[in-house]
């Protein structure tokens, strides 16, 4: 199990203004999304949101895996808004996915004693008994990007719609096939269960009327490695050689698909979209190996995760549906149904967008969350 620190924030550090981060990089955090500026938020009632408890809040955040850059930058807006409520904040992870090693950094995390746990969960049940003693340790639990069970947690960040992220991949791939052809599916863990929503929401929409000269082949799994996502590429190109598309629904596994186009050169004749994300995967826009791609803002993720947990534990919020705050810059935000909160749509990046959003929405530095 290689379980690394990605970064730690000092809660005393923050109140007093100051970014200190210790620990082990886990991850290259040489790009990243524009920060969203730091301030003490106001919550539902208008009052600030500055912590009044004589114990210091302190949210701890584990990703799926270290190694996809996606929850670099979900850190970083945590981090932000850390900052902004001058409160603590720690980021633990595994390099690769591995879901009993997620468990035991839950445990261990509890041992911790923090305010919140907040995870990005590779399986939606196994989380849920160290969640529940988590709880009854009087820690507030919380997922973001992929969820467990309702009954385990109390909120849900969700990036955007399972329908609106499945039904805008499936669109963009649709169009560049002309929405007839053979495709397949790269995914993450056979258990991601953000992915695999969106899976059937693709199978749900292959049976209407406008894709129905549209046909998936077959699923594979990469784990979100970039070599087992490579193979599974070079696998379909094996085994379906008239295949005229490929949805990669992880960034990974897009990467690692637009490699195996290009090695065998089969860019144009194979089309590839998914999801992507952009700081790493302009140039598959620029150089037209993929039309477009989607994402949604993952440093809102995070900078939203870390406000809501905050209004949790200060009981501004206690997970009812109807119930709204304020997170910070953001605005106002309601819970939805099983405790859910949507942090957005997705967007579509294309040629024509993409070095704008570079420009605008993403930065090229995120040296303020290095360790010192």
């Amino acid at each position: 199990m290689n379980i690394q620190v990605a970064g730690k924030r000092d809660s005393a550090a923050a109140s007093r203004g100051k970014r200190r981060w210790r620990g082990l990089v886990a991850v290259t955090l040489a790009t990243g999304f524009l920060a969203l500026g730091a301030g003490i938020g106001a919550n539902a009632t208008g009052a600030t949101t500055a912590s009044t408890s004589s114990k210091p809040f302190n949210l701890i955040m584990i990703p799926k895996n270290t190694a996809n850059p996606f929850f670099s930058a979900i850190a970083h807006g945590m981090d932000e808004a850390a900052e902004a409520l001058h409160g603590g904040f720690q980021y633990y992870g595994t390099v690769e996915p591995d879901v009993p090693a997620q468990v035991a950094l839950i445990r261990s995390s509890t041992a911790k004693a923090p305010t919140v746990i907040a995870l990005s969960a590779n399986d939606p049940t196994a989380p849920c008994p160290a969640f529940k003693a988590a709880e009854a340790d009087g820690i507030k639990t919380v997922t973001y990007d992929a969820d467990v069970s309702s009954s385990c947690r109390t909120l849900f960040i969700q990036d955007a719609s399972n329908e609106n992220i499945g039904g805008e991949q499936l669109a963009i791939l649709g169009k560049a096939m002309n929405y007839k052809g053979t495709f397949a599916i790269i995914s993450a863990e056979t258990t991601a269960s953000n992915q695999n929503a969106w899976i059937a929401v693709i199978k749900s929409l292959l049976k209407t009327p406008k894709y129905q000269n549209m046909k998936l082949v077959q699923t594979l799994y990469g784990n979100d490695d970039t070599t087992t996502s490579y193979q599974d590429a070079v696998t379909l190109l094996d085994e379906y050689p008239s295949l005229n598309g490929i949805l990669a629904i992880t960034p990974v596994g897009l990467d690692a698909a637009a490699k195996v186009l290009q090695t065998q050169h089969k860019v144009g004749s194979v089309k590839l979209s998914g999801l992507g994300f952009p700081p790493d995967d302009a140039s598959l826009l620029t150089s037209g190996v993929v039309s477009a791609y989607v994402l949604y803002n993952p440093v809102l993720i995070g900078y939203l995760t870390y406000y809501a947990s905050y209004d949790l534990a200060q009981g501004v919020i206690t997970g009812k549906t109807g119930q709204s705050f304020t997170a910070g810059k953001l605005g106002k935000f309601t819970i939805g149904p099983e405790g859910t909160i949507l942090s957005g749509n997705a967007v579509i990046f294309t040629p024509q967008n993409v070095k704008s959003y570079l420009a605008t929405y993403f930065a090229t530095s995120w040296h303020d969350i290095n360790p010192s």
